[in-house]
């Protein structure tokens, strides 16, 4: 795979070997990060590695760092095993009592997977978001919908219902 990394360095060499040793040995790693937004400031994680197996990436946004790097693991062992997921796929065994929905987007846009980019080149790297929805079940695209959708970003878009 042609690896065409950008002129400046995300990953210092301690990081980018532990990032190499872990998709090595585990077949992923996940990079937990955080996004400047206008009203809150958004955590996010994303896989890295699953661009080795012809796999989209899996980023998810608004969550704590012990939820997201479950919620990740668990959407790459399926996706590593055979399971190919979709544009706004449901997924209703992901998270107890709810649904999630994988949505596809750029791997350039606001939410960046950069140490994949860095380590695969911009080309190669393709994105999915596991978005979740409010305590009652909605969507940051439905109506209704009661947190403040600047803290879940969505990177792609989606069919209004």
């Amino acid at each position: 795979m042609s690896h065409n990394r950008p002129e400046s360095a995300p990953l210092t060499p301690g990081q980018q070997q532990w990032l190499q040793h872990t998709i090595e040995t585990a077949g992923w790693a996940i990079i937990f990060s955080a996004m400047d937004a206008v009203t809150v400031d958004v955590p996010f994680a994303y896989t890295v590695g699953l661009t080795e197996h012809d796999l989209p990436e899996m980023l998810i946004t608004g969550v704590q760092e012990a939820i997201a790097g479950k919620l990740l693991n668990d959407l790459a062992r399926r996706a590593t095993g055979g399971n190919r997921f979709h544009h706004e796929q449901r997924i209703s065994d992901l998270i107890s009592n709810f649904d999630a929905i994988i949505v596809d987007g750029p791997a350039d846009g606001l939410l960046r997977p950069t140490a994949a980019i860095y380590l695969y080149g911009p080309a190669a790297v393709r994105l999915q978001q596991c978005v979740w929805p409010d305590p009652s079940g909605r969507f940051p695209w439905e109506s209704a919908y009661t947190m403040d959708p600047a803290a879940q970003p969505i990177i792609g878009r989606v069919a209004q219902p």
